[in-house]
């Protein structure tokens, strides 16, 4: 069964260092999106909760004090991708006539990590090979940049047109981090951080906030 899905609710917190807990954040965001939707918080029927750095049963302990009736907690880990990964995995639970209605919420609070790279895993042996060779999440991300453009045949401009694109729409979220907008030029002449990644190009790491939508396949 393939059916349509529909964003019924958007909303996220204020992204940035911010004073409230995961909890609170969470819930902000979950609350809002529901409200926004139209719909109680009983009517979802489960839950994607997405997240790297924050536990084990990480969903169960954010969503608890919203008193649910015994609805599905599902949590989801894929590095950078984790909240993507929730709204794919939510999409095929819909599609198949799993429920009719969810909520997918990332939620992150980097600030407790006291700022930098975020370190590479030691699970695996390429991973610990990289760390033992100094290498940070940015370095690994600039050797697939320099993949990218070797077998695309395109200049560095090509992908800072990203960071230029980012930052456009950052300057029109009253919640974004950054929303100061910036030229290509800009991007391109500041500070080289690995090659071919410039400093405008990096994420800075050090930053709390939570989003979430309500997914249905309801009109």
């Amino acid at each position: 069964m393939n059916k349509p899905i529909y964003i019924a609710g958007a909303a996220m917190t204020r992204f940035g260092r911010l004073e409230a807990s995961m909890q609170d954040m969470t819930q902000e965001a979950v609350l809002g999106a529901v409200a926004d939707a139209g719909i109680e918080l009983p009517q979802a029927e489960a839950f994607y909760a997405c997240n790297v750095f924050g536990g084990m049963a990480l969903g169960q302990v954010l969503l608890r004090d919203l008193d649910l009736p015994g609805l599905p907690i599902y949590n989801v880990e894929n590095a950078c991708a984790s909240s993507a990964t929730g709204v794919h995995l939510a999409c095929h639970a819909l599609a198949c006539g799993a429920y009719d209605t969810v909520v997918v919420f990332g939620v992150e609070k980097l600030t407790a990590m006291g700022g930098g790279t975020i370190p590479l895993q030691r699970n695996d042996y390429m991973t610990e090979l990289y760390a033992r060779a100094g290498l940070a999440l940015p370095a690994v991300y600039a050797m697939r940049a320099t993949r990218y453009l070797h077998e695309f045949g395109v200049g560095a401009e090509v992908l800072g047109e990203v960071a230029v694109k980012n930052r456009r729409h950052g300057a029109l979220n009253p919640y974004a981090q950054t929303r100061t907008e910036v030229s290509i030029d800009e991007v391109m002449d500041s500070r080289m951080v690995f090659d071919p990644l410039t400093l405008l190009q990096c994420c800075p790491s050090a930053v709390d906030g939570a989003a979430a939508l309500v997914l249905t396949t309801k009109k």
